[in-house]
């Protein structure tokens, strides 16, 4: 059951679809939306003489902050119109970055959205910043939303990218609030290891079992991957699916190592025209 959601303003051009989504999921579960307009206020450099730079600092601090201030009231007329439970916050990062500021807010929410990359440079690395910290820091699940990116309630298909870990064991059950209503749940195994004896004859088949015993309609679907992106491979299967979300869990392996190389999380982060649910 979602009673809190959270979602914080980066100044990412995906922001706008992010709120839909996040409106949307306050709406449909009657939970409380909690906005964060973030205010990144540099520290001031001290000069030589320690005021001049001061001075021009505090200029740009009440600039900051009455843009700050604009954007948040911009946001509460919005909500205005819409039938959900929310409050809009200004948030000053001075001796934090925004990213590690909206942590302390996502503790204290079921669920965290998040715009995605716009494919900029810029719009990557406020992104990544964003998501490496709430996915980490916050011990929350946390919904991508990539540009244009929507979420038509209730979910009716989800597709599941699963492999026997605990990320992706967190997020089947950080999941299980947004299944209720679908219809359909696959869970996708890709290059599925051969089943153990004394383990499972059948890998995927227990945390199938388990969600049907939750009453959600399942299908365990196995494919190969002939050494094509898994990335591609969920994707591609979830369009097929006419799947409105997809679930996974974020970072199986070292989080340096997967960016570095370019592991599924970080492909997803990047690729995904559908809204993703990681956990960790």
């Amino acid at each position: 059951m979602l009673k809190d959601i959270f979602i914080p303003m980066t100044g990412a051009p995906a922001d706008g679809a992010a709120l839909n989504v996040a409106v949307a999921l306050a709406a449909h579960h009657q939970a409380h939306l909690t906005i964060a307009e973030l205010v990144n206020l540099q520290a001031p450099v001290t000069g030589p003489w320690d005021l001049a730079p001061a001075m021009a600092m505090g200029e740009v601090h009440d600039r900051l902050r009455s843009q700050a201030r604009a954007n948040a009231a911009k946001l509460r007329n919005r909500l205005q119109k819409e039938a959900v439970d929310s409050e809009v916050r200004v948030v000053e990062a001075l001796s934090s970055p925004p990213p590690e500021m909206a942590v302390s807010l996502a503790q204290c929410a079921d669920l965290s959205v998040l715009a995605g990359t716009a494919g900029s440079p810029v719009g990557d690395a406020v992104a990544n910043a964003f998501f490496s910290e709430l996915l980490f820091g916050s011990g929350r699940p946390l919904l991508l939303v990539p540009p244009r990116g929507k979420l038509s309630l209730p979910l009716k298909r989800v597709v599941i990218g699963w492999t026997a870990n605990s990320h992706a064991a967190r997020a089947v059950h950080d999941a299980l609030p947004l299944l209720g209503d679908a219809e359909q749940v696959d869970i996708l195994m890709i290059d599925a290891p051969a089943g153990q004896p004394d383990k499972s004859p059948d890998p995927g088949s227990g945390i199938a079992d388990h969600l049907a015993r939750h009453g959600i309609a399942v299908k365990l679907v196995k494919k190969a991957s002939h050494d094509n992106p898994l990335s591609q491979i969920l994707i591609e299967h979830a369009q097929k699916a006419k799947a409105q979300m997809i679930v996974i869990g974020g970072y199986g392996h070292s989080r340096l190592r997967e960016w570095v190389a370019g592991g599924m999380t970080r492909e997803m982060l990047v690729r995904s025209p559908l809204p993703v649910l990681y956990s960790h």
